[in-house]
């Protein structure tokens, strides 16, 4: 499983569908939440399979922040309204090797306001070995760096 996520990640040969996330009293589409999709002709298509094999494989902040570009782009190219939703584990966000600086780049890139960009923290698999405390600091620096 670790070779073909490192071919997925290589390529890249994942792909992000874009859900509507809806304001359901207004009726209306206030952005879109980003789901990251492995081949499909693979057993990591579905993004809860993709997501536990990257973190099974010790590939899970390679996975998500490659994810993360990836979604960006997508939605720039799509020209999407509202806000883009995306998903960062607890443990990537307090890996040490995160480059927190690559979002912010491609939030330039796509030329997508930073308002716009909404993170959601995945639950976790032990949300009892979190240590919340240091979270905190670690969305705080991506805060930061995408400022």
């Amino acid at each position: 499983m670790r070779t073909l996520l490192h071919d997925i990640l290589a390529r890249p040969r994942f792909t992000t569908l874009l859900q509507p996330v809806l304001d359901l009293e207004e009726g209306l589409i206030t952005g879109y939440e980003a789901l990251p999709h492995g081949p499909a002709s693979t057993p990591l298509h579905a993004p809860q399979a993709l997501v536990a094999a990257a973190a099974h494989s010790g590939l899970l902040t390679e996975l998500d922040l490659a994810c993360m570009q990836v979604a960006i782009r997508t939605f720039a190219r799509l020209k999407l309204a509202g806000r883009l939703f995306l998903h960062v584990s607890p443990a990537s966000l307090l890996d040490a090797r995160a480059d927190r600086h690559a979002v912010s780049a491609a939030l330039d890139a796509a030329e997508i306001g930073r308002s716009r960009l909404v993170v959601v923290i995945r639950r976790a698999a032990n949300p009892a070995g979190i240590d919340f405390p240091a979270l905190d600091r670690a969305v705080s620096r991506l805060r930061e760096a995408t400022i």
